[in-house]
């Protein structure tokens, strides 16, 4: 198999079951998405996020995850056309949700994802704690890789 450009994941759950269903990366069309991080009060906001997803993203929902339910609501704001832009976007729906539902915002997130032919990267954090995220290029310069944990102990990627 070869690729120029593809995600991969490990899954260390902090919510919901560690099966496939919610296991990244999570596709859809042409996009993949990955997350390292969390939304804090999910369990509280978790309906309202999925109600304000259309029908047809809301069907696409497969696991419990709020990584997944993050990804769609990136979608349902316009990530195919202006990526920067949906996670703007989907992040201000989460803190919004927070505050309607009475609970500081928390939101933690460290995000890959790609339409198969460019590769984004984001780290956001409500606190100054926002999860890592490290890049490194591959041996003799050809690629680069992104990471949200470093490859060795010392924290060097």
């Amino acid at each position: 198999m070869k690729s120029g450009l593809f995600l991969a994941h490990v899954r260390a759950s902090t919510g919901g079951a560690t099966s496939r269903a919610n296991c990244h990366p999570f596709p859809s069309g042409r996009w993949s998405f990955m997350h390292n991080g969390q939304i804090g009060g999910f369990e509280k906001i978790r309906r309202p996020l999925e109600n304000s997803l259309s029908d047809a993203l809301f069907d696409q929902i497969e696991g419990t995850t709020d990584s997944e339910l993050f990804f769609r609501v990136m979608l349902g704001e316009g990530l195919a056309q202006d990526p920067q832009g949906a996670v703007s976007r989907a992040t201000g729906r989460v803190i919004e949700a927070a505050h309607r539902v009475g609970i500081d915002p928390s939101l933690k997130l460290t995000a890959a994802f790609s339409n198969g032919r460019a590769l984004h990267a984001v780290r956001y954090a409500t606190d100054d704690q926002a999860p890592t995220l490290y890049t490194a290029a591959f041996a003799k310069g050809v690629g680069r890789c992104i990471v949200s944990e470093p490859f060795d102990r010392d924290g060097r990627t």
